[in-house]
């Protein structure tokens, strides 16, 4: 799966089996190597500003294109 900066994604564990247990976010940064991208999962609701927030180190394994509402 290719992902870019800016992508809306969802977050899922490994081995969750309940699809309610997600986490949205926005890709702020790639990470170098490759696999892995630095998201944003919590601003306040201002999507609009996510490169002003922190980001975590996520595997894309771990990612699914798009927000999800279950």
């Amino acid at each position: 799966m290719d992902f870019n900066e800016g992508d809306s994604v969802h977050y899922i564990r490994d081995g969750e089996t309940d699809p309610k247990k997600y986490e949205n976010g926005v890709i702020k940064t790639l990470h170098p190597d490759g696999g892995k991208a630095w998201v944003v999962y919590n601003c306040g609701g201002e999507w609009h500003k996510y490169k002003e927030y922190t980001g975590a180190l996520t595997n894309f394994s771990n990612l699914k294109p798009g927000w999800t509402n279950n």
